[in-house]
């Protein structure tokens, strides 16, 4: 979320206010402070919380400050729970990284089915591709759809143009992420 805070934040006219729900505290802090951001407000919320304990957590944050807007992203429990919370108070809600489907409930579980559910919270959906842009015509969403590109490159992008990187010698290379729980071990 890093590029879009920063654009944002380059905006006279906005003021951005970014929330830290606590879910993912250390990695959160360590991720952010790459890109000379820090949390506006950190909610407390215990790693692992469940999705109704951030939603309250981030209402009780948004019915005292009334934001014009609520930017979630991607499709953790906290990206659910503040799609819950703004959508509960009448705040609209943008989704960032919206439309990736997998059409496989379990595969990840809880995430695809955050997804699923953030879609037809949102007011705005900030599709990542034309892909799944299609997936999110297709399930009839509410609201505008736009193709933003991908957060996550973007922020790829301005991290590996801070440092210099070895020659590359001959042949393709390919960055893979392998973050999900679902690559590890069977199958």
């Amino acid at each position: 979320m890093a590029p879009v805070i920063l654009e944002a934040l380059r905006h006279a006219n906005l003021t951005v206010t970014l929330i830290a729900t606590g879910q993912h505290d250390g990695l959160f802090d360590d991720a952010i402070a790459g890109f000379g951001i820090k949390p506006d407000a950190h909610l407390g919320a215990a790693p692992g919380a469940p999705v109704e304990t951030l939603r309250k957590y981030i209402a009780r944050w948004l019915a005292a400050h009334r934001p014009d807007i609520v930017l979630v992203q991607g499709d953790t429990n906290s990206a659910l729970a503040g799609a819950q919370a703004a959508y509960g108070l009448g705040i609209p809600v943008g989704h960032v990284e919206a439309g990736l489907r997998t059409h496989t409930p379990l595969r990840p579980f809880p995430e695809e089915n955050n997804r699923v559910a953030i879609a037809q919270l949102a007011a705005l959906h900030f599709a990542p591709s034309l892909l799944a842009a299609d997936n999110l015509r297709a399930e009839n969403v509410r609201g505008a759809i736009h193709i933003t590109g991908n957060p996550g490159i973007d922020a790829l992008m301005q991290t590996t143009a801070t440092f210099s990187l070895p020659p590359v010698q001959t042949g393709h290379h390919i960055l893979i992420t392998c973050h999900r729980r679902e690559i590890f071990g069977a199958p």
